[in-house]
């Protein structure tokens, strides 16, 4: 399988985790180009593939029909040869709590660019410390890709929290023709809400102190603030959902979550949560910094994108680069006020 048709990626390189395998998984399926990754998550404590990454492989690979090797457990070299995309019914399963809605954002921009019908059954975790979380997904990053005119809906079964997973969730999703581009309203948000979704083992006082926190510190008052259970459940968490609406009475959403992990108290979670939150809030922007990253790809395919956001990660660093580089497509930063920066993706036509 070793030849020059393959394109070289460092993988170790910018944020040097799995977004960098996920969004190259995803570039190679658009574009049609076979790719090598070497040194993958080479600097991270455990390097090489772990068993999410080979779900997001096998989806891709079953996805596009490609030819791979080098998926293994612990592997740091991958060659990936995608062929067409076949739309359908596809069904993944991760075994541990590891994250399957980011094994959603790997197939689901693979997609983009080949209009039809598919639907898909993920097994796994759907609230995960370090990856988006179902609500993220279902109320944060698919309103945008709704935008641009794609139909997709979501449905839990099951939530499954780490670090424990078990989620069982479902998407259909139906991609049009052509994309059309969008851009996000720029303007302050007006006012929001808060909704906290807890598993029922969670204590009613660690509920109560939890909500306290939240409403001093975020300055809410205690009708902004709601929960629910989720019985089936097999572990407990916290995820809380910012829902702002802006002057222009249109809605644009913002998710922060923190959940319950091994040896770490509920109150330590919901602090971290508040300084994710206010981190956000001192910027004033309708695109925080978990979803800039996310949107990159999306509107390029689309032809052009332009939002405000918070300073960029490194993961949005790393997302640019990439695209950059992989479909030679223009973006550009410009720094405003308060420290927030403009970012414009491809050019308006």
């Amino acid at each position: 399988m070793i030849d020059d048709k393959f394109t070289e990626f460092d993988a170790s390189q910018g944020e040097g985790g799995g977004q960098v395998l996920r969004t190259l998984l995803s570039l190679s399926i658009i574009s049609g180009k076979s790719i090598h990754l070497h040194s993958i998550r080479a600097r991270r404590p455990k390097p090489g593939l772990a068993v999410q990454h080979l779900v997001c492989i096998k989806a891709a690979a079953e996805l596009s029909g490609a030819s791979v090797s080098g998926a293994f457990f612990g592997s740091q070299s991958l060659y990936f040869s995608p062929g067409k995309v076949r739309h359908g019914k596809y069904h993944f399963k991760i075994d541990t709590a590891g994250s399957s809605t980011l094994v959603f954002q790997t197939v689901i921009p693979a997609l983009l660019k080949c209009p039809g019908d598919s639907h898909f059954i993920f097994e796994g975790g759907t609230h995960n410390p370090l990856a988006p979380c179902f609500d993220f997904l279902d109320e944060v990053y698919l309103p945008y890709l709704r935008d641009m005119g794609v139909q997709c809906e979501l449905l839990i079964k099951k939530k499954g929290f780490f670090p424990i997973g078990g989620g069982l969730w479902e998407a259909h999703l139906n991609v049009p023709v052509q994309l059309k581009p969008i851009k996000p309203i720029l303007a302050k948000p007006d006012f929001h809400t808060h909704l906290t979704v807890l598993h029922p083992r969670v204590t009613h006082s660690q509920i109560q102190e939890t909500m306290e926190r939240l409403i001093m510190s975020l300055q809410l008052n205690s009708r902004q603030i709601s929960w629910d259970a989720s019985p089936d459940s097999p572990g407990p968490g916290l995820a809380l959902l910012l829902r702002y609406k802006n002057k222009a009475d249109q809605s644009c959403f913002n998710m922060e979550s923190s959940l319950n992990g091994p040896r770490q108290k509920f109150l330590d979670q919901a602090d971290k949560l508040i300084r994710d939150v206010n981190y956000f809030q001192r910027f004033l922007v309708p695109v925080g910094r978990y979803l800039a990253d996310q949107l990159i790809l999306p509107m390029a395919l689309s032809g052009f994108g332009h939002f405000r956001t918070c300073p960029l990660s490194n993961h949005c660093k790393t997302q640019i680069d990439l695209v950059n580089k992989f479909l030679k497509f223009p973006i550009e930063s410009r720094d405003v006020e308060n420290g927030a920066i403009d970012l414009t993706i491809g050019v308006n036509s």
